[in-house]
């Protein structure tokens, strides 16, 4: 690439040979060098590990019914959920039922948001009610949540076993 700027300086004449224009072609050279390839420098920052904190295993807890939740994940699956929520009629509590999760959920961003519904015989014409079960971790072993959606929202909370 020198070869190639001296004999364009040749070209151009005198003023070009002169020790002004070496020195200009050298530094412009050496700057384009930097932009080139993967050339570590003393400025570049040094590689940042990235840790994957896993959820993976069994989790437990209570809802604020007093009533229990519990799932299985599996790599950054949620492939088993089964939450346990008071039926209400007329806007009394008479008796609880336990949902269990409609499909496997991705964790997304230390992040859960999942359906649920009551487990219905085969051949049944009951429409699914999905209710959602929504959580975030705040650790390797802890997350907490809501269920249900409005007036009969609940909180949850677990635990990593």
């Amino acid at each position: 690439m020198i070869t190639l700027f001296m004999r364009l300086g040749e070209d151009m004449g005198d003023a070009m040979k002169s020790d002004y224009f070496k020195v200009a072609v050298s530094c412009l050279i050496l700057v384009s060098g930097f932009g080139c390839g993967n050339v570590a420098g003393p400025t570049d920052p040094a590689p940042t590990v990235q840790t994957v904190t896993t959820f993976q295993g069994e989790w437990s807890g209570t809802t604020s019914e007093g009533l229990v939740i519990s799932f299985t994940v599996a790599g950054n699956t949620i492939t088993r959920l089964e939450i346990s929520m008071m039926k209400i009629i007329n806007g009394l509590a008479v008796s609880s039922d336990t949902y269990v999760l409609n499909e496997p959920t991705t964790i997304i961003e230390n992040f859960i948001h999942a359906k649920v519904d009551i487990p219905q015989p085969e051949g049944s014409n009951v429409i699914p009610w999905n209710k959602p079960v929504d959580g975030s971790f705040s650790s390797p072993t802890s997350i907490s949540g809501t269920a249900g959606s409005a007036p009969g929202m609940i909180t949850w909370k677990a635990e990593k076993k």
